[in-house]
């Protein structure tokens, strides 16, 4: 396509923002529009971006790279009703590919590997360009998401990958290889991680062209180690940090904002302890019901279209217009407390 195409066409993609705009905003990029039209500099510009992104991607240069660091992904979940559901995942395995050119970054993908029972979809972070999340099953089957396959409601959120099978996502090949290890590659590059064992507190080597990572361990949920007493302290710490954001009817994330039961959801998913339901009516069923004078910290405290959490000394967080803050606790104004199973 011709340069003055393109700009034609960027000159009638701000003409048709009127449905985004106002009237007096609608003349100011009309005006843009016309400006770059007729104003040679500008189209040098242009010119001289698109030819340095043809460069850029010229014969890249690829390698990989894995971590173990923790951050926050958003997700989409077919999960308990015929909805998709925003989950969050604390600990998780990353294998990046970074590839450069000159020494500088010109693509980044990450494949997040997680050793837990639920698909998520992972939004972009930094200057990722994709990022799939792997989740292996026990069944011989490995489920990846990617950003695009998750776009609706109606879409489906991941792929399914049996043994012995394969597939291209984005450029990024995803399969099982004879040994039944699970393996990416990329750029002509292979990561392979060895998934015979399902024992989350064994270490799993992770090999990158055939040669061992220095940073061979995946790094589990915490959980595995946390003992009874200290998940409990861990709960409250983690539904401590969500105080004030945002309160959003059925939010379920840090971004976007949660509700009542979203907030009490997070916090036990960020802790990685289980998941509890993002709903008040699946947390009441869920969770064992106990009396509402031997609450423990991280127990729930319930009533019917709300629910709150117990965090010690007379303590309660709750999620309510405003966000998330501290009340007094009244056994009187609750039904019942929930302790998980």
């Amino acid at each position: 396509m011709l340069l003055s195409e393109r700009i034609k066409r960027f000159s009638n993609y701000l003409n048709n923002c009127f449905c985004l705009v106002g009237q007096t905003e609608m003349h100011i990029l009309k005006g843009i529009g016309n400006y770059i039209m007729k104003n040679k500099l500008f189209k040098g510009a242009i010119a001289a971006l698109a030819m340095a992104g043809v460069f850029a991607i010229a014969q890249p240069q690829g390698h990989a790279m894995i971590n173990g660091t923790e951050a926050y992904l958003t997700g989409m979940e077919y999960h308990d009703a015929p909805i998709y559901q925003q989950k969050v995942v604390s600990k998780h395995i990353t294998v990046g590919y970074q590839e450069t050119k000159n020494h500088k970054l010109i693509r980044h993908a990450n494949l997040v590997f997680n050793r837990v029972s639920q698909t998520r979809h992972a939004h972009n972070r930094g200057n990722a360009v994709e990022e799939f999340n792997i989740r292996m099953m026990r069944n011989g089957k490995a489920y990846v998401t990617k950003p695009s396959a998750a776009t609706g409601y109606g879409n489906p959120a991941y792929y399914v990958i049996s043994k012995g099978h394969a597939k291209i996502i984005n450029g990024v090949k995803v399969g099982w290889s004879n040994a039944d290890n699970l393996y990416f590659k990329w750029s002509d590059n292979m990561v392979t991680l060895a998934t015979k064992s399902t024992n989350a507190t064994k270490d799993t080597a992770v090999k990158y062209n055939g040669k061992v990572l220095s940073d061979n361990k995946l790094q589990v949920n915490n959980s595995t180690s946390l003992s009874h007493a200290n998940w409990r302290t861990l709960v409250v710490k983690e539904a401590k940090s969500l105080k004030g954001g945002r309160y959003v009817y059925n939010g379920h994330t840090l971004s976007a904002g949660t509700d009542c039961a979203g907030f009490t959801e997070l916090a036990y998913l960020l802790a990685g302890k289980q998941d509890i339901g993002s709903t008040t009516s699946s947390q009441h069923s869920r969770m064992r019901h106990i009396s509402l004078h031997s609450v423990k910290p991280a127990d729930l405290v319930w009533r019917h279209g709300h629910v709150g959490m117990y965090i010690g000394h007379g303590q309660v967080l709750q999620d309510l217009i405003g966000g998330v803050h501290y009340s007094a606790y009244y056994p009187s104004q609750w039904s019942t407390a929930l302790r998980v199973k």
